[in-house]
């Protein structure tokens, strides 16, 4: 519903202040997702999706059983309220979210993924560079990345993050192999990509799919300009290609 920021005079008179120094009081109010939800639906964090109940069973295998439907359907009804929704902001709107397993929020109807709930964005909504907006726009306030790094705020915030612990989780507690996994989310972003031919040079520029990905470096983001007296904050580092696994088969 908002948020507040109650900025240093003194640190904010300087202009280039450390940037950790101009962070240390704020706050931020949401509406509670239970007011939005039906009786028969409950949100859930993503990161739940990587926890097991007090008997070591997965929730993710609980909420399958539970919901009637297959692993595979289950798995790719997650993917059309979660990573679709994800990539729609970022190709049709500028938008990056970085989606990980806490501001990311799961509604289940029936134990059935039927919608997403995007919060606490502190610091997790950036733009992109490429696309323009207006300057009375409320977004230019935010930072804005090259497409080479906002692709990662999906790919590395949501599908390395969360879905690659994911993955094994359920080849061994459902049966449903890391590889179908990956089929079904590669499936989920040809069929937006087909349905949206009019975003062709944003999604070329925003691929998922390609051969290999650009790694991105977060440790090496911190360690090279060290823990210093920067007036911005450091952005993440690409480092060397890896082989994508999302990329169709040869």
């Amino acid at each position: 519903l908002g948020g507040v920021h109650v900025p240093h005079p003194d640190l904010e008179a300087l202009g280039d202040a450390p940037y950790r120094l101009r962070e240390q009081l704020g706050a931020i109010w949401r509406q509670s997702a239970r007011f939005v939800l039906a009786a028969n639906e409950r949100e859930v964090p993503a990161a739940a999706l990587q926890q097991c109940d007090l008997a070591g069973v997965p929730l993710a295998r609980i909420w399958i059983e539970r919901s009637g439907l297959s692993p595979r359907d289950w798995v790719a009804a997650l993917f059309e309220q979660s990573a679709v929704p994800l990539y729609h902001l970022l190709c049709a709107h500028g938008l990056a979210v970085i989606a990980h397993g806490q501001n990311l929020g799961l509604v289940l109807r029936d134990s059935r993924p039927t919608a997403m709930i995007l919060r606490d964005f502190h610091g997790d909504l950036r733009r992109c560079e490429a696309v323009d907006f207006a300057d009375d726009d409320p977004l230019i306030a935010l930072t804005a990345l090259p497409d080479a790094h906002a692709v990662h705020d999906l790919y590395t915030g949501y599908f390395v993050s969360v879905l690659r612990f994911v993955g094994p989780l359920l080849e061994r507690s459902v049966g449903l192999a890391e590889r179908e996994l990956l089929t079904l989310l590669r499936r989920a972003l040809e069929r937006y990509r087909d349905e949206h031919p009019q975003l062709g040079r944003r999604l070329e520029a925003l691929d998922l799919l390609r051969p290999t990905m650009a790694r991105i470096c977060l440790n090496r983001a911190r360690l090279r300009p060290g823990h210093g007296s920067g007036s911005q904050r450091p952005l993440p580092v690409l480092g060397p290609p890896i082989i994508n696994p999302l990329a169709p088969p040869p």
